[in-house]
């Protein structure tokens, strides 16, 4: 056990913590780490369950398992290792405890939010400053929720952490993805031309996925419009990771959603069962919103309906008209059909509490937002009765609740109306981002900093219109939104810097919308015109 730990170059590892007496199963626990550090996530997985099923209680199987899921995303198989570990987690050495804590969270089983999560991705760095994977998980939760901890500016953070992580191995690919999105995006060439010297010592199979799209994002940084082409002409049914790639891009910074738009629409064409279509017709709708063009993003919603009684279409249609510029004729159709809904007595079965929850609580706002207040007190004494038939509240049940009850102590400019905010704003800060609704959190945190810009409270405001995660959720369709507020408020709170880069990443979503939002997008070309002049004599 200790030549095969000392060959597979877990040096790190000491024989006494590796918890498995099995050979066996050490065997493909040590295939799987070494599959990992090459970035071949799912072979790595594979391994890690191999182990377990070996030896069930091979607490560090389990953990390698989640950290392989966590690349490609089987939450299922990566909560058996997380189940696994924990329930062996008396073997564990302290620092392996920690980094069990740093990745189910502190309060496992349950779920912990995305701060406290974080918070134990520090500690377990506390405990283990020399093992990389500290420094990469603390750089990766930098990279994609840096926001909702509060960095200014969450690129370089995590970029100068994932170099730790980097410097401490230099042969771990799991890193190599982030790192060579941020050197590139932040200037950092010497950065870049590293990862990519190393790239070249990796299987064709695991550099290919994450080099390709680094030469499509490169080609737009530098204005070469045949490379760029090449790559989006290429997708077809069978390469929709790279719409995906070309999604996280835009939804990153702005690159590339012209070309998202093009190969989402050849994957639809392109795929014959209707059945296969839906989730491109998502992605369709989220580009169609992101690009300013609320009318053709209604036209796809109402493709994704799976019948009469399919009522997530309306819902959608509703909040986007609310959040997104939308089609608001559509809105006021699909609304009257939620009312009618909306009506009907509550049911006893889940499926049916389910639906009337979903409409409950969007249909509440969109009145909200129209100054009727005739059914507040109706809607949410329903969401509680809903809340204690489903067995009690949840963070996502109590931000329902009290965005409902802080829009009306807004509009009926009660007394309490601040104390309603913050305590919204402090639900919303406890969050998972991780497992959140994005439309449904990006609408609260939206209406939380319009409320504190109307209590005056400007810094709370900005700080609320940045909650959102990054590369991380694709159907972020409400990011043109928080990003025009974003630049306002940043502009207002003198953010000079935050303000130019979120007003440039709206404008490179929207370079053409639909007539109606022209108007917008003029004034913000002059607010950045604005604020570029101000640093010149």
């Amino acid at each position: 056990a200790k030549l095969l730990t000392t060959a597979s170059g877990e040096t790190d590892q000491p024989l006494s913590t590796l918890t498995s007496s099995s050979l066996p199963a050490l065997r493909a626990y040590l295939d799987g780490k070494a599959r990992l550090r090459q970035g071949d996530a799912g072979p790595a997985a594979r391994a890690f369950a191999r182990a377990l099923d070996i030896d069930s209680t091979f607490a560090l199987a389990g953990l390698g398992l989640r950290v392989a899921t966590g690349w490609y995303g089987d939450n299922a198989l990566g909560e058996r290792g997380l189940q696994s570990a924990y329930r062996s987690r008396a073997r564990l050495s302290p620092r392996d405890r920690a980094l069990l804590e740093a990745l189910a969270g502190p309060r496992y089983p349950a779920p912990s939010s995305t701060v406290e999560q974080f918070e134990a991705r520090k500690r377990y760095l506390q405990l283990a400053p020399d093992r990389a994977d500290a420094w990469e998980l603390y750089a990766d939760d930098i990279f994609h929720f840096g926001l909702i901890l509060g960095y200014a500016d969450p690129s370089r953070s995590s970029l100068d952490a994932f170099k730790r992580s980097l410097d401490l191995d230099s042969t771990n690919a799991l890193a190599f993805t982030h790192i060579l999105l941020l050197a590139t995006q932040t200037g950092d060439t010497a950065m870049e031309h590293r990862v990519i010297r190393v790239s070249a010592q990796m299987p064709d199979s695991v550099s290919q996925s994450w080099m390709v799209p680094y030469h499509w994002y490169k080609a737009h940084l530098v204005g070469d419009s045949a490379t760029f082409l090449s790559f989006r002409d290429s997708v077809t049914p069978t390469h929709q990771t790279l719409l995906y790639r070309f999604m996280d891009h835009a939804l990153f910074d702005g690159t590339g959603i012209q070309d998202a738009w093009y190969a989402v629409q050849s994957l639809i064409v392109k795929t014959p069962r209707k059945e296969d279509r839906v989730t491109y017709y998502g992605t369709a709708r989220t580009v169609a919103l992101l690009q300013g063009r609320p009318k053709a993003a209604a036209a796809w919603l109402e493709q994704q309906s799976t019948g009469p009684e399919d009522v997530n279409p309306l819902i959608a249609i509703v909040r986007d008209a609310m959040m997104a510029d939308g089609d608001s004729v559509s809105a006021r159709a699909a609304a009257a059909k939620l009312t009618a809904v909306e009506r009907e007595p509550l049911r006893s079965d889940t499926a049916s509490q389910t639906r009337q929850r979903s409409i409950v609580r969007i249909m509440e706002p969109w009145r909200l937002a129209h100054g009727d207040t005739t059914h507040t007190r109706a809607s949410i004494e329903r969401l509680q009765a809903i809340e204690r038939a489903s067995g009690g509240p949840t963070t996502e049940s109590l931000i329902e609740i009290a965005l409902i009850e802080a829009m009306e102590s807004d509009l009926l400019k009660r007394p309490n109306v601040k104390q309603v905010v913050v305590r919204l704003d402090s639900l919303l800060a406890a969050t998972d981002y991780k497992t959140a609704s994005s439309g449904r959190i990006a609408m609260a945190n939206i209406v939380t900093a319009l409320l504190y810009e109307s209590l005056g409270d400007l810094e709370h405001a900005f700080a609320a219109i940045r909650r959102r995660s990054v590369w991380f959720a694709q159907d972020q369709v409400y990011l043109t939104t928080q990003l025009r507020e974003e630049g306002r408020l940043a502009a207002l709170t003198g953010h000079k810097d935050q303000a130019l880069a979120a007003y440039r990443h709206y404008l490179a979503l929207r370079p053409a919308p639909e007539a109606s939002l022209m108007p917008q997008l003029e004034q913000i070309r002059a607010e950045v015109l604005k604020l570029e002049q101000t640093d010149k004599p």
